[in-house]
């Protein structure tokens, strides 16, 4: 082999290798990116330089390919360099680079596979394997080599598969087993590496490692990506369960394609309701022949079914993305997650959440670059040609949404948030609403799920008025009635209408509108926090900037900064302009945390300040008429 790119780059010129560094080494690692065809210059100065390039860059370019064309041996023909106005490129037989090797070992070994020959396709999937020494041109930025990076590296990752699969087809478990599991260390996500452990395992005679290897890949599916296994993963661990002797792969041995789709979306609501308008406007937003990315931004108060509506429409556009759905948690609100779930605190960073997405889209882990801007680079690089949908829900800001967003080739983009991510340019934002009276009902009905409803539709108003007509709230109501046989929906209504208040009704198991509410609360600067439950001692009705400046005891010009702040994180509504609303639930929480935070002389205080504007805007008044 002449050239060496599977790793740091290599040139074999005689029997010691040399290795080319600086700007010499990454024109050359460029050009062989592109072996056999032509480099613009273009291309060449924005790998050297990017967007630093100096005046003289075209002259550098030129000193540099005279300097390989001085120590690359030539070709048996020609010159091993060539050059164009405009541009060049150099001349490699397959032979001479390894990844190119790599493909052509790989395509006799799956030739061998169908021939029913494993042996000698264990052979050539063993040479291919041994080509490789580490990441594929590291010589180059991200988001140049990305592609071919990807490409390369699931080439590596299919190589490996199918090595596996040769050596359990000549009874070589325990090679398999030795092969397999430093690669499920490696790429955890891959199912399947662990489905071929799980045979081979199972086919060595050690059963109870099989199935300890289903349940780690289980576990690593569940708290990496949120989904279950796969049905091939399933049906191996059936297969060991019932006793079978697995003595051949359980993937077929013949050549099949890869799925190109790679879906982790979350199931879709079958109950889903309400939101036409919303859901006319966010299907609009599919792929068109321009393949610009698009994205749709949601925002809203908590509960108000952002996440639902999202997945709702992942689900309808499955068919006009082919190359993957994927939904990505970014964590804005964890502190509303049950208990004990294994998700990190507090928001996820982008970096974080960009390795996360490199690896559902079979970049393996080594092959995940460290600093958010090569991360974010090879994101794009790695969907530039493909049409994916992708879902960034509960998103905290836009700068942690922005390095997330793929490059143009017609993806499209579902936020969601409970801020109004107003730093996000080119984007469309849906602000929902509270459900109207029409789909509150429709949507309490189908959640509950049989006649009671139907039959006491008086009652069952009143339930979704006091549920605030929110949708979370609907859906907790009906879930209690449903589990309740005895009770009816008048029932419900009489206990949403106690003393002790309806969000200690509103919680069932892990879902509890308290812990949701709490968790945008603690996202407040301590202005905002001390402003919301200072709100929930004044009556829930309109406050306009005055009262909320005499209540907090601030400058009205500050109360207004502070009542905008809570407006941009749903906190409070805005029925007219200068004049803010608590919904009704969120006024309930606000006075418990009044009551839990401010001392009775606080907000005696408060309540008093409130009082002497009234009285005062009262007796302005009379004396107007008078």
């Amino acid at each position: 082999m002449l050239f060496n790119v599977l790793g740091p780059l290599e040139v074999h010129a005689d029997a010691t290798p040399s290795e080319f560094g600086g700007k010499p080494g990454t024109l050359l690692a460029l050009l062989l990116l592109h072996a056999n065809s032509w480099v613009s210059v273009d291309q060449i100065i924005d790998a050297l330089w990017g967007e630093t390039a100096p005046p003289s860059a075209n002259g550098n370019v030129k000193t540099y390919v005279w300097q390989l064309r001085r120590s690359l041996p030539s070709p048996a023909c020609g010159q091993r360099i060539e050059g164009h106005p405009g541009g060049y490129r150099i001349q490699v037989a397959s032979r001479e680079l390894d990844a190119l090797a790599l493909e052509d070992l790989a395509r006799d070994g799956r030739r061998a596979m169908d021939k029913g020959d494993p042996e000698r396709a264990a052979q050539h999937f063993g040479a291919a394997l041994r080509l490789w020494r580490g990441t594929p041109y590291p010589e180059l930025p991200a988001g140049i080599a990305g592609i071919a990076t990807a490409r390369l590296e699931e080439q590596r990752w299919e190589v490996c598969e199918r090595f596996a699969d040769a050596l359990v087809a000549r009874g070589r478990y325990v090679d398999a087993v030795a092969l397999l599991q430093p690669l499920t260390a490696e790429d955890q996500l891959r199912e399947g590496l662990w489905v071929r452990l799980i045979c081979a395992l199972s086919a060595a005679g050690r059963r109870s490692e099989a199935l300890a290897a289903y349940q780690r890949a289980r576990r690593l599916l569940h708290d990496e990506l949120g989904v279950d296994p796969g049905p091939e993963l399933r049906e191996v661990q059936r297969r060991v369960l019932a006793g079978e002797q697995l003595t051949t792969p359980a993937l077929p041995l013949r050549s099949r394609p890869r799925e190109a789709r790679r879906s982790y979306l979350p199931r879709d609501i079958p109950d889903f309701t309400g939101r036409a308008l919303e859901l006319e406007a966010l299907l609009a937003a599919g792929p068109r022949c321009d393949r610009a990315l698009r994205v749709a931004v949601m925002d809203g108060m908590a509960g108000v079914g952002k996440s639902t509506l999202a997945l709702h429409v992942a689900h309808r556009l499955l068919d006009r993305y082919p190359d993957g759905q994927v939904l990505c948690d970014l964590r804005a609100h964890t502190d509303d997650r049950p208990v004990g779930h294994s998700g990190q605190s507090g928001p996820i960073e982008p970096a974080q959440a960009l390795g996360g997405l490199l690896r559902a889209f079979g970049v393996p882990r080594a092959g995940v670059p460290t600093g958010l801007e090569e991360r974010a680079a090879l994101w794009r690089a790695t969907l530039a040609d493909r049409r994916v949908l992708l879902v960034l829900d509960d998103a905290a800001s836009a700068a942690q949404v922005r390095p997330l967003l793929p490059g143009d080739g017609g993806s499209l983009v579902l936020v969601t948030s409970r801020s109004r991510l107003a730093g996000l340019d080119g984007v469309s934002t849906l602000t929902l609403d509270l459900f109207s009276d029409l789909d509150a009902l429709a949507l309490f009905a189908a959640a509950v799920g049989d006649r009671r409803v139907h039959d006491e539709p008086s009652a069952a108003a009143e339930v979704v008025r006091l549920c605030g007509y929110l949708p979370m709230a609907i859906r907790v109501a009906a879930g209690r009635l449903r589990q309740r046989q005895a009770w009816s929906v008048a029932t419900l209504a009489d206990r949403l209408r106690e003393s002790d208040g309806r969000l200690a009704e509103l919680h069932a198991e892990d879902r509890g509108l308290s812990v949701m509410f709490a968790a945008s609360y603690q996202h407040l600067d301590p202005a905002g926090q001390r402003m919301f439950r200072l709100l929930g001692l004044a009556p829930c009705e309109e406050i306009d900037v005055a009262r909320a400046a005499a209540l907090a005891g601030l400058p009205a010009g500050e109360a207004e900064q502070v009542m905008e702040r809570l407006l941009d994180q749903h906190l409070v509504m805005q029925p007219r302009q200068g004049c803010y609303r608590l919904h009704d639930l969120l006024h309930e929480y606000a006075r418990e945390t009044a009551l839990a935070t401010e001392t009775a002389p606080q907000r005696q205080a408060a309540m008093a300040r409130l009082t002497r504007l009234s009285r005062g805007a009262a007796v302005s008044a009379v004396a107007r008429t008078a």
